[in-house]
Parts: structure tokens; sequence; C-alpha cells
């Protein structure tokens, strides 16, 4: 893993409570998928105590030092400037015209003709055009394309 690495001590923890504290906020951010502990860097030294941290979304990198540390413990970051990958896209926003009153006619023919729509016309469609369906919501759907030209021609022409 190549980073770009720039220590600085962004302050030492008041209290071995305090770091008790951070720990436990921490695993409550492993455990929802925000952050996760990491192998030590490879191109960082194996100091003993030591613990890797990397926040999911932006990449930053961050290091724990141990109790032992002659500054004390603290929390470092490791990365300069974290990662943060960005994407263009268009989002196609549909959704069925009168599907409350058809769903209040007969529910389950309703419901039978629009999953094979999706089936037959908009699974197809978004292949076409190398849309990815993000979520569809009783009547609605929310799909992804690479360009908004990508999008118009699939809701055009299907």
């Amino acid at each position: 893993m190549d980073l770009p690495w720039a220590w600085e001590k962004i302050g030492n923890f008041g209290s071995l409570r305090e770091r008790t504290c951070f720990l436990a906020w921490m695993r409550d951010q492993i455990a929802s998928g925000i952050s996760e502990e990491i192998d030590t860097p490879a191109d960082q030294s194996l100091e003993p105590g030591d613990r890797w941290f990397r926040h999911v979304p932006t990449g930053a990198v961050w290091r724990l030092v141990p109790i032992e540390n002659p500054y004390g413990p603290g929390f470092w970051p490791a990365l300069h400037k974290p990662r943060v990958q960005r994407r263009l896209a268009a989002i196609l926003a549909a959704d069925v015209v009168g599907y409350s009153a058809l769903m209040e006619r007969d529910e389950e023919a309703t419901y039978a003709d629009f999953e094979r729509l999706k089936r037959e016309l908009i699974e197809p469609g978004l292949s076409r055009h190398e849309g990815r369906l993000i979520k569809t919501t009783g009547d609605g759907a929310l799909a992804e394309f690479a360009s908004p030209l990508a999008a118009v021609r699939c809701a055009d022409t299907g």
C-alpha cells in the first residue's frame, strides 16, 4: 500500500478512561462498518502495542499508540490527505403512473405485471445502456448510469 505518510499528533488522551472510551467508540465504528482495524502498513515499522485503523468511506489510516509510548497514549493520523473516490453519475428516477389505482382494482395482477415489466423491459434496458438498478420502491425505481446520455437513452428506448 503506497500512502503518503505525514505524522501529526492530534492529542493525547487525558486519562486511561478517555482511551477506554475511545476504544469503545471505535468498536462501534467497526461494528457498523464505518472503520476497520488493519495490519501495520508494509512501509511502517511494527511497534509493540500499536493498533491501526482505516476509515472506510475516506480511506484515511490512523495509528493508536500504546500506553507505554514515551509521548503518552494518543491517536495519530497517518495519512496526510485522505483518498476519497469520487465519480460522476446520472441517476434516473422512474415511477409507474396510476399504480395506486391499478393496485386498488387488482393487487395481485398489478404486482405480477410490474414484476414482469422489470424482468422483460427495465432490466434488459439497464443492461443495454450500462445502467445499474439501485433500488425499487413499490412502483418506483432508481437507476445509476455513467452519463446523462445513457440515462436518457434508456428512458427513451428501454
